[in-house]
């Protein structure tokens, strides 16, 4: 997907860049395809690019109009994490359980 600040949607949009550390507003168009970033604004219902930002992730999430520049490996990988469960015994119970 490509968010363009052109679109009247796009200044509902958060950018958070990850390395950096901060919200970013200098974007006028993201784009998730090809991890790219265009830096510069948009004016007019027209983009201005001074350069061309090329990452090595971005992530556009429309439900909760979120971008995210390089999200750490790390909470990409909690959030994959499936739950596992645990059989637990209580003391009232007389015979012994297996895990499996």
């Amino acid at each position: 997907m490509r968010l363009s600040a052109v679109n009247l949607e796009a200044i509902f949009y958060r950018v958070y860049d990850y390395p950096a550390g901060c919200q970013r507003c200098d974007l006028c168009w993201v784009d998730d395809v090809t991890a790219q970033l265009g830096i510069g604004f948009a004016s007019g219902g027209r983009e201005y690019v001074s350069r061309v930002e090329q990452r090595e992730r971005v992530l556009i999430i429309q439900a909760l109009r979120w971008v995210a520049v390089d999200l750490p490996e790390d909470i990409e990988e909690r959030a994959e994490v499936e739950r596992e469960l645990v059989l637990v015994q209580t003391p009232s119970e007389e015979h012994q359980c297996k895990r499996f």
